[in-house]
């Protein structure tokens, strides 16, 4: 049996940002190889004032640091952007086998796809690994079938589904929302994940406002708004003046939150909704479904996951649709609840670990 040693080369210059992580790398004999930043690797005042040769700087301290690492046989190349697609290409002949792994925002949100410094990496790429068939489809839309033989579609596992079986076998519901400050006797209706304007809260709590006021008055609204851009206290305040102004039970979740905490309010969870812009069948929503929430979200998302699967969940085509969406769940709600104890199992096959291995082995090692 062949030795497998394993390097992570960690471009975040603020070093450890995932304790957990970092400790599961260390029992596995997993080495990890930080990068030190800018401020600790160039000591000249003259280059830290002058942009482009801040960048040049960055750029040749990161290559030194990935060219001392030496040969590999597979190279994967995770959340790509321009400054790794250009350090690859530049230490190519150190790897055998290069595989850019695209997440979702790195690839939907990208204006620089058609870039020559993609499409050298590409070139240079064993295989390519997406997401989801949408990121297929959106890769597709720029080059076409020119590497049609590369691309394949390999999901994220989530690790979380067994820590939800733990959690849910040892809560109480009751008692956690009650630690949230949420109401016991109403539906707890989770919007969005993220404090960005792609989440299309304004719209959407419009939408919601104009429900009937006995489908309100059964709903307990949380926003989920725990990170974001640099603007987020305010975009938070915006968001809860909003709840108010429209009359809706709810608040906005801003603290920093673990992802056990998160876990916990996805349990509490009876309807969750997702209106993002663009999204690549994100984490959150898939635990919102594995802990029974049934699940509202816009049909451009482009979820062909569900849609090709028997999951119970409603799809709408514009935002403003929302509010008759959930009219419709909280009305027939007794009746749609057992159909969903299905979506576990169904969400499971499509992220669990397990599948995600058998994929990865059958598409990427022996493919």
């Amino acid at each position: 049996m062949n030795s497998i040693e394993i390097t992570l080369f960690d471009m975040k210059a603020q070093g450890i940002s995932n304790k957990e992580a970092y400790e599961y790398y260390n029992k596995n004999n997993i080495k990890v190889v930080l990068n030190n930043g800018l401020n600790q690797l160039v000591k000249s005042a003259l280059i830290r004032k002058i942009p482009k040769l801040r960048v040049v700087a960055h750029l040749e301290q990161l290559n030194k640091k990935i060219s001392d690492l030496g040969y590999f046989d597979y190279c994967f190349v995770h959340f790509v952007d321009i400054t790794k697609s250009k350090l690859i290409i530049r230490n190519k002949d150190y790897f055998k086998k290069i595989i850019p792994v695209f997440w979702g925002s790195d690839l939907l949100r990208n204006e620089k796809l058609e870039s020559s410094s993609y499409r050298r990496l590409f070139q240079l790429s064993h295989k390519i690994v997406l997401n989801t068939e949408n990121m297929k489809k959106t890769f597709k839309k720029v080059y076409n079938t020119e590497f049609d033989r590369k691309v394949v579609v390999i999901k994220f596992p989530l690790m979380s589904f067994e820590k939800l079986d733990q959690l849910q076998k040892t809560s109480n519901v009751e008692a956690l929302k009650k630690d949230f400050g949420f109401p016991t006797d109403k539906f707890i209706v989770i919007c969005g994940h993220a404090g960005y304007k792609e989440e299309q809260y304004e719209e959407l709590i419009e939408s919601l406002s104009k429900c009937k006021a006995e489908v309100k008055k059964k709903c307990y609204f949380v926003f989920l708004m725990t990170y974001g851009p640099s603007n987020l206290r305010e975009y938070q305040n915006k968001i809860r003046n909003l709840i108010k102004e429209n009359a809706l039970d709810g608040m906005v979740m801003s603290d920093y939150m673990i992802q056990n905490e998160f876990l916990k309010l996805f349990i509490c969870s009876d309807i969750y909704i997702t209106t993002i812009t663009t999204d690549a069948f994100s984490g959150v929503m898939q635990e919102n479904l594995y802990s029974g929430a049934m699940l509202i979200y816009g049909k451009w998302l482009n979820y062909y996951e569900l849609e090709e699967s028997a999951i119970v969940a409603r799809s709408i085509e514009k935002v403003k649709q929302v509010g008759n969406s959930l009219e419709e769940i909280v009305m027939n709600y007794d009746e749609i609840k057992p159909q969903l104890l299905s979506n576990r199992e169904l969400i499971s096959n499509i992220s669990s670990p397990k599948s995600i291995k058998e994929m990865w082995e059958k598409k990427i090692f022996i493919g």
